[in-house]
């Protein structure tokens, strides 16, 4: 079976998902997505329950994808609903009393992909493995990140951070470059040169001057610093006033 659909993705898990997993991915979020605000969404989610819950057609799925890092834009593009998880909340409710920490991971996956929030509560709901809510999320969060982003633990962890942070394009353009480069460059490298495109631009761009002087040019201060443009302006002032100076005087 090839398709260019990420079905995983759709449902905010890793390729390494078990059974239980998937299984409680496809009954969480269904519930969760608004089929009228989120048609294409509950579409897609439908679409690969369908397809991931069928062990012949997992596997058929599977050997058409493709291993590597897989394509973001067509998951991270795709609108989430506002607000938190919604699922079975009474009975997480109940569970978060003994496992307050719980919802400190829920938070978390929450910030990085809404539906990794939902089935990470649906597993521990369906398995009931509450005390081991720091290790369930810990590698969900990994492996999820990691099928977009590669091994290296600073591209990931940088990829983390953006897309808790939101920057959700930005994170896009991390996975083209891990996509294109794979591990040829080292991810400090790779983290420093996204991070400083970044920088510049959120960096709004000052504006030049638009009189020109005589020689068709801008003028002579338009390329200082404004430091430097302060300054001169106070030197400039000082001579003015002690030439005042010598003639009043």
């Amino acid at each position: 079976m090839a398709s260019n659909n990420d079905y995983y993705g759709v449902l905010g898990l890793a390729p390494s998902a078990d059974e239980r997993l998937i299984r409680a991915a496809c009954r969480a979020l269904p519930a969760v997505i608004d089929t009228t605000e989120q048609p294409a969404t509950a579409n897609a989610v439908n679409e690969a329950c369908a397809v991931l819950r069928d062990a012949g057609l997992r596997c058929e799925y599977d050997a058409g994808r493709g291993g590597g890092v897989q394509q973001a834009e067509p998951v991270f593009s795709r609108p989430e609903p506002a607000g938190g998880v919604s699922y079975e909340d009474e009975a997480w409710a109940i569970a978060a009393e003994y496992h307050p920490g719980m919802l400190e991971w829920e938070q978390r996956l929450r910030r990085i992909f809404y539906p990794l929030a939902v089935s990470y509560r649906a597993y521990l709901l369906d398995s009931q493995q509450f005390s081991r809510y720091v290790e369930i999320g810990d590698r969900m969060e990994r492996e999820f990140l990691q099928a977009y982003f590669g091994a290296d633990p600073l591209i990931v962890e940088y990829a983390r951070d953006l897309l808790v942070a939101g920057e959700r394009e930005s994170a896009i353009d991390l996975n083209k470059v891990v996509r294109v480069l794979g591990s040829s460059v080292p991810g400090s490298r790779v983290v420093e040169t996204l991070e400083r495109k970044l920088r510049e631009a959120r960096q709004p761009a000052r504006p030049r001057p638009e009189t020109e002087g005589a020689s068709g040019g801008q003028w002579w201060w338009s390329d200082l610093s404004d430091t430097a443009h302060i300054l001169g302006v106070i030197f400039f002032a000082f001579l003015l006033i002690a030439v005042l100076s010598y003639f009043l005087g």
